[in-house]
């Protein structure tokens, strides 16, 4: 379960607006992991995700 989850706008981030933690930064998909962190981009934030969850 995730808590305070909201859907994103996909259409308005390929539109150039950002949508929730989503936005495309210089053509480059991008994350933000706070309301206070930065963007940072959105592979290497899976691959991290991924690789915590092989263990």
């Amino acid at each position: 379960m995730h808590v305070g989850w909201r859907m994103l706008d996909v259409t308005a981030v390929d539109a150039g607006t950002a949508s929730g933690p989503l936005a495309v930064v210089d053509g480059v998909p991008s994350v933000r992991w706070s309301r206070a962190g930065g963007l940072v981009p959105l592979a290497g934030y899976l691959d991290e995700r991924i690789a915590l969850l092989g263990g």
